[in-house]
């Protein structure tokens, strides 16, 4: 997690709770969002939703889940570039 943070702000596909509650410790994360949505069980995940500090569903359309995540940001107060989720346009 500490490489993915060091390319960016976001660290994404978060599996393990034992990284989970390091980058929690670290303080290397300010906010833990799960996002919900219908997938095969991976067994090797060990961090749910229940470590987060919110839940986001995912049971929509690709337009449905950018206005949910641009809804979340501008609540939480999070940089949203506007052209995000359009391709720039």
């Amino acid at each position: 997690m500490r490489k993915c943070l060091e390319e960016g702000e976001i660290a994404v596909e978060l599996r393990n709770e034992d990284e989970g509650r390091a980058a929690c410790k670290e303080k290397l994360v300010d906010l833990v969002l799960w996002i919900e949505r219908e997938v095969p069980h991976d067994p090797a995940r060990t961090f749910g939703p229940e470590r987060c500090d919110f839940t986001l569903t995912n049971h929509g359309d690709l337009d449905d889940y950018y206005a949910r995540i641009e809804a979340f940001a501008r609540f939480a107060g999070l940089r949203w570039p506007s052209n995000q989720c359009d391709g720039g346009k």
